[in-house]
């Protein structure tokens, strides 16, 4: 049973509102306490990193879904009081109007016997994570104290709670903040975080990536997504070549941004061809143009900046680890006269997101550069499509271990 139901009300008011404008009486959906209950349970354990629940999961098109019995929520949230013969019947019809609404996504599978599985919509989740408002009661945010032998104990909704401002659960937040963004979103996310420091520069207050997502989603409507993150990375090359405070305001300020799409999309098509560049090689002078060092996380809380990644495993990664391991990697071939592709770092971050876990491929890097045949091929890699045709060559399929590779080769700079 959980011990604490906590509801934003506020916003799921504003969301059903919104939802139903417009709408004639007869196509509205209303959502009351109960039903918002359930999407609160449904939605913790969809965010949950707790093993057993994790084991019921399922990857349908890229997107995780958590196998939850209709038992298990009435068994849990004793006090909705569904007390009706038909219990399977009427949850569903609660369930059902959490899809409706588009908070929730449902998957029937019958493979091993009927189930249904759930995740949230990025809307629903949106709404589980933005802040409270007006809220000063410890209390109303899941936490409660009592007095034990003199001793004040604050306790939380539980380990895995979704309300949870805890280390534990920030990476659940950021896998799934993360699993539920399109392509160009991930970029879009990658490409403000490559900015802070510049912002910092020129002290232009930024909006928090919440904000921008939802004026990069509603410019989707109208343009391709692939356009707008080009006209943004072409944006911020001229802003961070030029030093422009104005022009980077343009980019810290979604509103700024949205009014100004046009003529950036104007812009971006004259300087490529200026340049001579297309959709992939803007995006790699944009992370070297740019580089400082400083990459966005993928959100342990919707609103905030800081510096970690999350690989194709899962795994959690800071960004100064990938800083500290390319320092290592350039530093180590300078010792025989071996300049390193300037786009190993994007190309690094890219793959370790989408295709293999960080550790396993620049453990294979060092590998290379530690055996001496191997390193006698890094003399050719002048290209990224060298460096491609290398690893997949000779590096594919290497075991390794990563954290020895490093230390042997933290030795071996250190030795110069």
């Amino acid at each position: 049973m959980r011990e604490f139901i906590t509801i934003r009300q506020k916003a799921f008011f504003e969301f059903i509102s919104d939802y139903n404008k417009d709408k004639p009486k007869e196509q509205q959906i209303w959502l009351d306490l109960k039903d918002i209950a359930i999407f609160e349970y449904i939605a913790q354990l969809c965010t949950t990193e707790h093993e057993k629940i994790k084991q019921s999961r399922i990857i349908i098109n890229d997107t995780e879904y958590t196998h939850i019995t209709y038992k298990k929520i009435i068994e849990d949230n004793p006090l909705l009081y569904i007390k009706a013969k038909n219990k399977a019947q009427v949850l569903g019809n609660k369930i059902n109007k959490l899809v409706k609404v588009g908070l929730l996504n449902k998957y029937f599978s019958q493979e091993k016997g009927s189930k249904t599985y759930y995740t949230l919509s990025s809307k629903g989740y949106t709404l589980i994570t933005e802040k409270l408002e007006g809220v000063s009661s410890k209390s109303d945010r899941g936490y409660h104290s009592e007095m034990r032998g003199g001793i004040t104990e604050k306790l939380d909704n539980s380990k895995y709670n979704i309300d949870s401002y805890n280390s534990k659960n920030k990476i659940e937040r950021i896998k799934y903040i993360y699993a539920n963004l399109s392509f160009f979103e991930k970029k879009l996310l990658i490409l403000l975080g490559n900015l802070q420091k510049h912002f910092e520069t020129y002290n232009l207050k930024v909006n928090t990536y919440k904000k921008h997502l939802e004026v990069f989603r509603g410019l989707s409507s109208k343009y391709e997504e692939e356009e707008l993150i080009t006209a943004i990375y072409a944006r911020a090359i001229k802003a961070v070549r030029e030093t422009s405070n104005s022009q980077l305001k343009t980019i810290a300020n979604p509103n700024f941004l949205k009014a100004s799409m046009e003529d950036l999309l104007l812009e971006a098509k004259e300087f490529m061809e200026y340049e001579e560049l297309d959709e992939e090689s803007i995006e790699t002078w944009f992370y070297f143009s740019t580089d400082t060092g400083d990459y966005l996380d993928y959100i342990s809380q919707i609103d905030k900046y800081s510096g970690e990644f999350i690989d194709a495993a899962g795994n959690s990664k800071n960004i100064a680890t990938l800083e500290e391991d390319v320092f290592l990697m350039r530093e180590y071939l300078k010792q025989f006269g071996i300049e390193l592709i300037s786009e190993i770092k994007s190309d690094t971050l890219n793959d370790a997101i989408k295709n293999i876990p960080y550790e396993i491929m620049v453990g294979r890097y060092f590998h290379s550069l530690l055996d001496e045949e191997l390193l006698k091929h890094w003399y050719s890699i002048k290209t990224l499509d060298d460096f491609v045709n290398f690893y997949n060559e000779y590096l594919k399929t290497k075991k390794v271990n990563y954290k020895y590779l490093k230390l042997q080769l933290m030795e071996k700079v250190s030795i110069k």
